[in-house]
């Protein structure tokens, strides 16, 4: 799958010549405000660069950064202030002193704005004050000297002049710069030694943004672009051992970059509609309309279903297509009827058969999973499509896959709170589980699943199903807070000051036994937690004691890639994927980001986060066959088995930054679902 990376350079400068000193920074109107006119007044004026304005207090208020000029770093500081009132400039800020206009007097040349090729990475006129604004290029006839380079430790030139000049990184030193709004940057490098293996790792960081490129030894010096598009902001360069870095180009042209994954099928990214619409309105007519090939079925409303559906065509080509409502609420195909009235675990929605397509759906509070694909006799199931759907309150698995499903892609699919808390004490229901002899070629891009009874993602293998879990391919994925019983008895959510989830299995008994309990809830009034009995399936119960005690047998994990039984055959792409909060369960199995659980499938990886688990990384029976950018890892409570990767440690207050920009990334796709919302594509904003 291919992913489109754009910088893209902002520019506008503004004012009319009425404008006067007294407004505020950003106004061009000289109105007191900052709004959208003043955006799109300077826009004009950057246009056409003669008609730039030449009074001195228009470039004292506008010179957002500082630095004498009026530039696109300027343009992006204003355009946030029309974005979030909140916001301030470097300027406003302190952080720099604003530019003071020349004395009395003086007559300045009208600035004019050209737009040119950038200049060749041999450019090395000096930034000013600090801030790289303009393309340039760090290295040792400059770094010693400029005053906007910041460097911690000893950086001795060469003591042979006949050595290359280098600046030689080691575990012990630094270099820190300030970049304005859009900058790319590249740094050439190399392993600074020739007689020891292993790789060292270049890393750099700044805000909620960290990469890190591995250097072979005897590799020579090669160029690589460390970030796109930057956001402004003080960078910061460091290395795990010695790293000879020859030059940091930094340059602000538009930068398109394609990064192709290693998928040997082609992925989807749109359902293929076929022409012939259905509309539903009601269970009778989904169970008539999925029962045919060749259709759009729209779903235009929520939906009970009071009975299982079975898709059984081959090259079906049937779209199932939720029909976004006006306040941005997409439908349910709900079974909670059907959960009620059986006495055995059943499935919601059953795909034995090829073809079939999700969009835009919830699938919900079905007795076991809410949907399985599953091979039937000697055929195989699969060549499924699912976007922008959410799976929740399922009584296993959200979805399953299992002996032989081939060919399933999910994109920006949400599965949480799926538990089996009464039939298996929370042993088995995962977010997604492409396990059990499940076939090849199963891809998630962007999906979320967080809070379920057991895994995240689960690709346990058990060889007697036949076949074996093949090709899976994570990218942009992100699990947390699985396995945690308290979750599911409703506590969780009291104790961390979250709305009361009136979905879940124990709230809802709660509710019928004491009416008022929500305005407890809200009170702050519901301590002791409720003990009640749950039922279901007619005579399976669970106690509360039952579920807090050793007999709860969900799995802490986020992403678990295999079993024992898993061979090296097995292969796993990882791809900008976070695993976050797993902890200890109640008979102490340690949670874990990363969980191999035995198993020695391959895999590559491309940047991985995983924090505040019981261990964030356990994969050292896994066969790593690369790794680029950075594993990172923080507040885990037992090291990491890292025998096959490399695993990096960011500072203190990189591990904070990133660990705010995460949060803040779940609690708003905690809106979206919680208000029967899809968040659709939403990446986390901590990989460039």
């Amino acid at each position: 799958m291919k992913k489109r990376l754009t910088a893209t350079i902002l520019a506008f400068v503004m004012l009319m010549s009425s404008w006067v000193f007294a407004a505020p920074y950003g106004d061009a109107d000289g109105d007191g405000s900052i709004t959208a006119k003043d955006a799109s007044d300077t826009l004009g004026y950057v246009l056409d660069g003669s008609k730039l304005p030449t009074v001195e207090s228009f470039r004292t208020v506008l010179d957002m950064d500082g630095n004498g000029t009026i530039n696109s770093a300027d343009v992006a500081y204003i355009l946030q202030k029309v974005l979030d009132s909140t916001f301030r400039a470097p300027v406003e800020t302190g952080e720099v002193p604003p530019y003071e206009p020349p004395t009395e007097g003086t007559t300045a040349e009208p600035e004019t704005q050209t737009f040119t090729e950038p200049p060749t990475e041999n450019t090395t006129a000096a930034p000013v004050e600090g801030v790289i604004s303009a393309p340039y290029v760090m290295d040792t006839n400059n770094f010693e000297t400029d005053t906007y380079f910041k460097k911690t430790g000893d950086f001795p030139p060469p003591k042979d002049s006949s050595a290359e000049p280098r600046i030689r990184m080691t575990s012990g030193n630094s270099l820190e710069f300030k970049v304005a709004e859009g900058a790319n940057v590249y740094i050439t490098a190399k392993h600074a030694s020739t007689d020891t293996t292993g790789t060292r790792t270049l890393t750099l960081s700044g805000g909620a943004f960290i990469k890190s490129i591995g250097y072979e030894m005897g590799i020579p010096y090669s160029e690589q672009l460390y970030g796109a598009g930057l956001k402004a902001g003080t960078y910061r360069l460091t290395a795990d051992s010695h790293i000879d870095v020859k030059s940091i180009r930094i340059t602000f042209d538009k930068l398109e970059i394609t990064e192709t994954t290693t998928a040997a099928f082609e992925v989807p990214s749109e359902i293929t509609t076929t022409g012939s619409k259905v509309e539903v309105r009601d269970f009778s007519q989904l169970k008539s309309a999925v029962s045919g090939k060749s259709k759009d079925i729209y779903i235009m409303n929520d939906i009970d279903c009071s009975e299982a559906l079975k898709l059984t065509e081959k090259n079906a080509n049937v779209n199932v297509i939720g029909v976004v409502q006006p306040d941005g609420t997409i439908p349910s195909l709900d079974f909670t009827t059907l959960r009620n009235k059986v006495t055995s675990t059943t499935t919601g929605i059953t795909i034995s058969g090829t073809g079939y397509s999700f969009e835009n759906i919830i699938v919900e509070k079905a007795p076991d999973c809410g949907i399985r694909v599953k091979n039937k006799a000697s055929d195989p199931a699969g060549n499924c499509f699912f976007k922008n759907c959410i799976f929740r309150y399922n009584n296993n698995s959200g979805i399953s896959m299992t002996d032989r499903t081939h060919d399933v892609t999910f994109i920006a699919v949400d599965s949480y709170r799926n538990g089996d808390i009464v039939q298996k004490c929370g042993d088995d229901a995962d977010g997604f589980s492409p396990k059990l002899g499940c076939g090849e070629n199963i891809y998630f891009y962007n999906c979320r699943a967080w809070e379920n009874s057991d895994d995240g993602w689960d690709s346990y293998e058990d060889s007697s199903k036949g076949g074996y879990v093949g090709k899976i391919y994570y990218i942009e994925c992100l699990a947390w807070n699985n396995g945690n019983p308290n979750v599911f008895t409703g506590e969780y959510d009291y104790l961390n000051g979250f709305p009361l989830d009136k979905d879940l299995l124990y709230v809802e008994q709660i509710l019928k036994e004491d009416p008022d309990f929500e305005t407890k809830y809200n009170n702050k009034q519901a301590s002791p937690w409720p003990r009640v009995t749950i039922t279901l399936f007619g005579n399976k119960t669970r106690t509360y004691e039952q579920l807090l005690s050793n007999l709860w047998g969900g799995n802490p994990n986020g992403f678990k890639f295999g079993s024992a039984k898993t061979p090296e055959s097995s292969y796993r792409y990882i791809e900008n994927c976070i695993a976050f909060d797993h902890a200890n369960n109640a008979h102490q199995t340690p949670g874990k980001g990363y969980d191999q659980n035995g198993g020695a499938a391959r895999f590559d990886i491309v940047n991985g986060l995983s924090f505040d688990n019981a261990q964030n990384y356990w994969m050292d029976s896994m066969t790593a066959l690369s790794q680029k950018g950075t594993a990172l890892s923080f507040g885990g409570g037992q090291a990491d088995a890292k025998k096959n990767l490399g695993i990096t440690t960011p500072s203190e207050s990189e591990q904070q930054t990133l660990r705010n920009a995460v949060h803040k990334y779940r609690d708003e796709i905690y809106d979206c679902v919680y208000n029967d919302k899809t968040p659709g594509i939403k990446l986390c904003p901590v990989f460039n």
